[in-house]
């Protein structure tokens, strides 16, 4: 489960860009923990991971996983948008989870 540790509730966990979000530490902590109860995540799973950082959701992306020790697949900019290359890279690394947008489906 997830602690906050030293750090209060109300805490302010990032200021993104380019739209200047803000989430207290609790509220993430609680999205975390509700996601992780959701999909069961555990050490043997890998998230792909496909966001931009600058965005909520490439935090999302990236802190979620590693507090449920799951290993994180990232890809590259190359793979981001096709997805017969996410495909194959999922296959390579055994992603269990991946998280995207309907659009990146869109095959050409």
């Amino acid at each position: 489960m997830f602690e906050l540790s030293h750090r209060r509730s109300d805490d302010v966990r990032f200021s993104g860009r380019p739209k200047t979000e803000r989430a207290s530490h609790g509220n993430v902590a609680s999205c975390f923990a509700s996601v992780e109860d959701l999909f069961a995540l555990t050490s043997t799973d890998v998230y792909l991971h496909t966001s931009r950082f600058a965005f909520a959701a490439g935090v999302h992306q990236t802190l979620l996983p590693l507090c449920c020790g799951a290993r994180v697949l990232l890809a590259d900019d190359d793979k981001r948008h096709e997805p017969r290359k996410l495909l194959v890279l999922m296959c390579r690394h055994g992603a269990t989870i991946w998280d995207t947008v309907p659009s990146v489906l869109s095959v050409s």
